[in-house]
Order: structure tokens, then sequence, then C-alpha cells
């Protein structure tokens, strides 16, 4: 059973949320609207996957999202549009992608990134550069993605 993490702050949103996992047996989903609710068991490594708003009135990663990422659990980055300037701040991070909120296929785009990232775990990349540096960058891409390499 896949264990998820749903955390954001709209309301709205987690009560659609609730209601299309109800019935998915694949998937464990608790939903949190505020972080110190869900920080003991983020803590206690009870999540596989994170999925969490982005940012705060700033445009900038909130602290319950960098907490995530800190503590090395795969997150999804849930935002309200990508622009540029998110898009390079996000990316900068060591995240399993991003989804936009107000699309149709939301739910099903979170779904398919879960999915990948499980089925990447049988996946095996023989990784074959001349360039240390460029190894190391493409390693810590897999990482994220949950690949096995070989190099």
């Amino acid at each position: 059973m896949k264990k998820i993490l749903f955390l954001h702050s709209d309301s709205i949103l987690l009560a659609d949320t609730a209601s299309f996992f109800k019935n998915k047996k694949e998937y464990e989903v608790e939903i949190f609207d505020n972080f110190e609710k869900a920080m003991s068991n983020v803590v206690n490594g009870k999540y596989d996957i994170a999925v969490s708003h982005y940012c705060d009135k700033e445009k900038k990663f909130n602290d319950s999202t960098l907490f995530l990422i800190e503590q090395k659990i795969p997150t999804i980055i849930s935002i309200k549009n990508l622009s540029s300037s998110i898009y390079d701040s996000i990316y900068k991070h060591p995240i399993l992608d991003s989804v936009i909120e107000d699309t149709l296929s939301y739910f099903d785009d979170i779904i398919e990134i879960i999915d990948r990232y499980y089925f990447n775990a049988t996946q095996t990349v023989l990784l074959v550069d001349g360039q240390r540096s460029k190894r190391y960058a493409i390693k810590n891409i897999l990482n994220s993605q949950n690949y096995i390499q070989i190099s």
C-alpha cells in the first residue's frame, strides 16, 4: 500500500482529495490542513510520498514543504500556476514533480506521478559519461525519480 501525505490549506481541495481517494484501495492517504498535525508522522517516517502546497505569500517554499524535502520524503508540489520564476525556484530542490491545482486532470496527474515513482524503482539505468560532474548531476536526478543506477 502506498502511504501518501496530502498537505494543503484549501479546505475545498482537501474535501475533493478525500472524495477522490476514498475508493482507491492501493493508496492510504492522510489529509491535513496544517503541518503541525502531520509533523510527528513525518518525523517517524510514516509516509512514502507527500503532496504539499508550494508557496506562501512571498512566492517561496513554505516551511512545511522545506521540512518534507529535508526529511527526504519524495514530494509532489501542488501549485496554482507555473511561471518561469516559480519553475526555477521549485526545481532547485530535490522534488518529485509538480502539478497545477486548477486543472481537470489534477488528481490523475498526482496518481500518474506516484505510480511512475514506484515503477521507476523496478528500472535499472546504466549511467555512462566521461565527466564526473555530469554523472553526479544526472545521478541526483535519477535518485529523485527513484531509479536504480549502475555507474
